[in-house]
């Protein structure tokens, strides 16, 4: 069984957001970068960098014309400026994006989650797949709490995730999204929790 849990954040530009919201690299030449950089502003240091076009980008804050992304083992600020809005389909009943990928360390572990299945690499294990038996959200979070089963001859496997600021323990890097997740099989029940994001790609 697998439990996910995902939380609310503050609101921003008088709007109300729910963390994390992604984005599109706009506006930047093919042979060019946008620079993610230290402070949200243009005098502060280059700390990573973004590539044309990239998306989807996973914003965790906003402030002052700037967005708080990850870049690499650690995190930085670009101006949003250069970045257009995205939206993503959905997970099933969920508001849990297509392309969510989760992991955890000590036990480390990876989680591929679809509409569809449910797929778990165990690096002791191996991998297993888990077709998706229910998807949804918990009524009073707006979104902001979801939760998936799946099931199959293996076993049950229930996640909840969380719209909760999670650290994988071993980088400076911050994640949008937590989860918990119960693994039901014959052998017994196991639990481990970790961070959640979408990968961005060209």
């Amino acid at each position: 069984m697998t439990v996910l849990v995902l939380m609310t954040f503050p609101a921003v530009a008088q709007k109300d957001v729910i963390w994390p919201t992604y984005f599109k690299v706009v506006g930047v030449a093919d042979n060019d970068v946008l620079n993610v950089r230290g402070l949200p502003n243009s005098s502060a240091p280059i700390v990573g960098e973004l590539a044309p076009n990239s998306g989807p980008i996973e914003v965790l804050a906003s402030q002052n014309g700037w967005a708080q992304v990850s870049t690499g083992e650690g995190m930085g600020w670009v101006s949003e400026h250069f970045l257009e809005e995205m939206v993503l389909p959905v997970i099933g009943d969920t508001a849990l994006p297509e392309g969510l990928r989760c992991g955890g360390t000590e036990p480390f572990w990876g989680l591929e989650i679809d509409t569809a299945r449910v797929v778990l690499d165990d690096m002791n294990e191996g991998v297993s797949t888990f077709p998706m038996f229910e998807t949804g959200q918990f009524a009073n979070r707006a979104g902001s709490l979801n939760f998936f089963i799946a099931a199959g001859e293996g076993g049950q496997m229930t996640g909840i995730i969380s719209n909760r600021i999670c650290s994988d323990g071993m980088s400076d890097r911050l994640y949008g999204r937590s989860i918990d997740l119960l693994i039901s099989t014959p052998e017994g029940t196991s639990a481990v929790s970790g961070c959640c994001s979408v990968p961005a790609s060209q």
